[in-house]
């Protein structure tokens, strides 16, 4: 029997509290502060959308910084992967693609990959 299930498909979670906080660039600069705060419509382990548009080009590299209330700070990298827009091609929605978890300084820590699934899963709908 075949399966047709999407294989890739991860439960997005609301969480109306969290804000993101973000740097234009992946590495550190010392006059390149953070911009923010700029509300989360909806987050997973992998990718994070934001309410809007923030007005960047995509595959911009962007270092994050997740606020989530009661939470300690979740710090990743990532980039811009899409936009979704509505009938007069208004930017509603913006897509943020995290890098991959990793043991390099290229890639996301996993110290923050448990830290967000920890969140994600204390906050999953019974």
């Amino acid at each position: 029997m075949e399966d047709n299930r999407e294989r890739r498909y991860m439960e997005r979670f609301r969480l109306p509290q969290a804000r993101l906080y973000y740097r234009i660039g992946s590495r550190y600069f010392f006059f390149n502060g953070y911009r923010g705060p700029v509300k989360i419509s909806d987050i997973n382990k992998s990718s994070l959308g934001i309410v809007g548009s923030l007005e960047l080009a995509p595959r911009t590299s962007l270092m994050l910084k997740i606020i989530l209330p009661e939470y300690p700070v979740i710090i990743l990298k990532g980039h811009i992967s899409g936009f979704l827009k509505d009938h007069e091609e208004r930017i509603i929605r913006t897509i943020i693609q995290f890098k991959p978890y990793g043991y390099d300084e290229q890639y996301n820590s996993f110290k923050y990959k448990r830290r967000l699934e920890n969140c994600l899963y204390q906050n999953r709908n019974p």
